[in-house]
C-alpha cells in the first residue's frame, strides 16, 4: 500500500505541473496578451491549483494507488497504467465534476465550472491514473 500512496503521490505532483502548463498555454491563447497571461500565471492560477486541485487530486491519485495495489495483490502480479487510467477516470468524474461543484459551489465560466465539466474531468483523470499506473508498476517492480 505504501507504494501506491507514492505512486500517486508522484503522479499527482507531475499532473500538477502538467496542469499549470497546459494552464498557461490556455490563459495566453485566451486572452492574447502576454502581460496578462504572466499575471495569471505567476498569481491566480498556482493558487488555484494548490488550493482546489492539489487536495481533489492527491484524493485521487491516493484512491487510484490503493485500487491498483489491491487489484495487483489479486492477480500476484503489478497492473499498470490501463487499469490506472480506468480507475482514475472513475475517480476524477466522481470528485471533478459530481462532488467539487457542489462543495466549493460554482457560477458562470469560473474554475470549478471549468474542472467541472466532464470532459475535461475526465481527461485529467486519464492522465493522473496513467502516471500513477506507470509509477505503481516501477515502484512494484524494483521492489521484487
Amino acid at each position: 500500500i505504501l507504494i501506491a500512496v507514492a505512486a500517486g503521490f508522484l503522479a499527482t505532483l507531475v499532473s500538477l505541473l502538467l496542469a499549470y502548463v497546459v494552464g498557461v498555454i490556455v490563459t495566453l491563447v485566451a486572452v492574447g496578451e502576454f502581460a496578462a497571461t504572466a499575471l495569471a500565471a505567476l498569481t491566480v492560477l498556482p493558487i488555484m491549483l494548490l488550493v482546489f486541485l492539489l487536495p481533489l487530486s492527491l484524493a485521487i491519485g491516493f484512491g487510484t494507488g490503493v485500487v491498483l495495489a489491491m487489484v495487483s495483490h489479486l492477480r500476484q502480479r503489478p497492473v499498470g497504467a490501463v487499469i490506472g487510467a480506468l480507475v482514475a477516470l472513475v475517480l476524477a468524474e466522481l470528485f471533478l465534476s459530481l462532488i467539487a461543484p457542489r462543495a466549493f459551489g460554482t457560477s458562470d465560466r469560473d474554475f470549478t465550472d471549468i474542472i467541472g465539466n466532464p470532459l475535461l474531468s475526465g481527461s485529467y483523470g486519464i492522465v493522473l491514473g496513467g502516471l500513477t499506473g506507470f509509477a505503481f508498476r516501477r515502484l512494484a517492480t524494483r521492489r521484487s
